[in-house]
């Protein structure tokens, strides 16, 4: 980040209009490449460009029940241990014990991001809790695969919030 922060602004904007035209060469967005433009947005426009920050709306997990879901499918789909089991561990953690793990099939980067940002419009004290429940879930098999920990730092860093000291988010 430090080699990237010293450029001007004209080149970042021409830097992250590169990386939007790989991104989207093969005309599909994987999860690793949505983390890594996330990162680098989150980190960097705010050096480069005005940013408006999100606005606190939803009060209630109920209030995001639907994107929590798919946050959550998508994380114990990416795990190596039982999907099944990482997903009910997380809701529980959250107390939304009723919830049920989309399909793979079925889960997407495009219903993916949108559910992440509607998340970073949680009151601030809600964001914490969702990335404990996401570690959780990473870390139910006892060890956190680079795809885990890619994928709970980029929401962290979505939603604008720090990952709690207490994550155990180590290297697999």
């Amino acid at each position: 980040m430090p080699a990237l922060r010293a450029m001007s602004t004209p080149q970042y904007r021409q830097f992250k209009s590169t990386l939007l035209a790989v991104i989207r060469a093969d005309r599909q967005t994987d999860l690793f490449e949505w983390c890594l433009f996330q990162l680098l947005r989150h980190y960097l426009d705010p050096v480069y460009l005005q940013v408006t920050s999100s606005r606190p709306r939803h009060r209630h997990l109920g209030q995001v029940r639907g994107q929590i879901r798919e946050v959550l499918s998508v994380l114990a789909h990416q795990g190596e241990g039982d999907s099944e089991r990482a997903f009910a561990l997380a809701a529980a953690e959250l107390g939304l014990d009723t919830l049920t793990l989309i399909p793979a099939a079925d889960c997407t980067v495009a219903g993916f991001s949108r559910a992440v940002t509607t998340l970073a419009d949680c009151y601030p004290l809600l964001k914490p809790r969702i990335l404990k429940a996401m570690a959780l879930a990473a870390a139910d098999d006892g060890r956190v695969c680079a795809a885990e920990r890619e994928i709970v730092i980029a929401v962290a860093a979505v939603m604008d919030c720090p990952l709690p000291a207490d994550l155990s988010l180590t290297r697999a």
